[in-house]
């Protein structure tokens, strides 16, 4: 889970951590850090309704009806107008929210020295999710470091996963099943798309993912395969998720022209659609 935040990407990032908030720089720090060489630093530009943060999960099964212990310390400085604080959610079926904290009730602001900050559950049986992590908002700057996990009063540690080589049979599987795709090109001829018409048959709905948010080929690829699926085949309803009372403003613009298109996706506050 790189809880200590030592491994990093060439982007200044830490490896295995979703960052994000508009308005938010979240990148490793070597200069000020508790523990190893780098400790996560968020940095606010601006107060407002937004917020910087990191988002990690931890395995269910090791956890699940056991008393689940989260920790790290926090550093901050000139934070003003928003608090920096650890987060930890326990999530149950159909999206229910068994437990939340996100030290709301115990804010850090101002300048602050390293101290080690606690959230702690009891791990209900129905859980199916468990989301973790660190926030600020405002202006200022917070660091996170040397971030722990107990389960039942013992320390915790991940154990690394053993990575198999394919066989030689899935990858024959592999060779005779992918559909290659040459060109993520919106504007691209439609013609290496036909062999997905016999994958879709008749369904009628088709899910789109991306292996990272943000990265242009996926989203100009999303785009492409959706002109298929319109011109081609038919299908005639775009769904998003993101948050339905904004997004009739996009759909008021799709099909009457009215409103500006940039200042819709904007409203959605979901930054991964905005593209």
């Amino acid at each position: 889970m790189n809880l200590d935040f030592e491994v990093m990407l060439p982007n200044g990032k830490a490896k295995y951590w979703f960052l994000n908030g508009k308005g938010y720089d979240l990148k490793n720090d070597k200069a000020i850090k508790k523990n190893g060489s780098y400790s996560l630093r968020i940095e606010g530009e601006k107060s407002g309704n937004s917020f910087g943060v990191a988002v990690s999960s931890f395995p269910l099964d090791a956890a699940k009806e056991k008393k689940l212990t989260f920790s790290g310390y926090i550093k901050t400085e000139n934070l003003v107008g928003g608090s920096a604080g650890l987060w930890l959610r326990l999530d149950g079926p159909n999206r229910k929210l068994l437990e939340f904290d996100n030290m709301g009730s115990r804010q850090i602001q101002g300048t602050t020295d390293w101290k080690k900050y606690t959230i702690e559950f009891k791990v209900p049986k129905e859980t199916v999710n468990i989301a973790f992590g660190a926030l600020s908002s405002g202006t200022g700057k917070a660091w996170f470091d040397q971030l722990e996990f107990q389960i039942d009063g013992k320390p915790y540690h991940q154990k690394m996963p053993v990575i198999k080589p394919p066989k030689a049979s899935e990858i024959a599987w592999l060779k005779s099943n992918v559909i290659s795709i040459q060109d993520a090109n919106p504007e691209s001829d439609m013609k290496e798309l036909l062999p997905i018409k016999k994958m879709v048959a008749d369904a009628e709905i088709v899910a789109m993912g991306e292996g990272t948010h943000g990265t242009a080929e996926f989203f100009k690829m999303k785009d492409r395969l959706t002109r298929f699926l319109v011109k081609e085949m038919g299908f005639s309803i775009f769904a998003i998720e993101a948050n339905m009372t904004e997004c009739r403003a996009i759909n008021d613009y799709i099909l009457y022209g009215k409103g500006d298109p940039r200042k819709a996706l904007d409203g959605i506050y979901f930054w991964t659609w905005n593209t």
